[in-house]
Parts: C-alpha cells; structure tokens; sequence
C-alpha cells in the first residue's frame, strides 16, 4: 500500500526535493509551504494540481518522521485560500 501511494506521489516528491536543493532548503512544512506557494504564483498550478502536490509532499514528509503543528497546516491552507483570490 506505502509503495503504490509512493509510486501515485513519486514526481511530486521529485519535484519537492529539486525545489528544495535549489533554495537550499531542508524538507519540511516550512519548505512545503514555500514550494506550493511558488508552485501556485510562480507555475500558476490547477487547484487538483496544488491538491495532489500538498498531499504527496506530506506522504513524503511524513515518511521522513515529520509532523505538522497547527500554525504550519494553517499557513498551507492560507496559501491555499489564494485560489479564491481574484
């Protein structure tokens, strides 16, 4: 099951980890919210598209060891919310 959810995600997390190497980043929800903020301002990324990255990055993390607080899922989904900006 961890392998076929690996396998949906493994271009998310590729691309999270190339992001990360280029700004010199660690993986963390501090850099998955930088990241889907580039991704939505930058790349101009479909809502289904910020979606799947936000949840294959977490797998990711998450199989790392790593836990969001609170604050850190509030500020992706104020990220979030940027779509229902004009």
């Amino acid at each position: 099951m961890q392998q076929k959810r690996h396998d949906r995600y493994k271009y998310d997390i590729k691309h999270f980890i190339v992001f990360c190497e280029e700004q010199h980043l660690h993986a963390s929800y501090d850099s998955l919210k930088l990241y889907l903020h580039y991704s939505l301002t930058v790349q101009h990324i479909k809502l289904s598209t910020f979606e799947r990255r936000l949840a294959g990055v977490k797998f990711y993390l998450k199989s790392l060891g790593l836990q969001p607080t609170e604050i850190e899922l509030e500020e992706i989904r104020l990220v979030r919310s940027l779509y229902n900006e004009p």
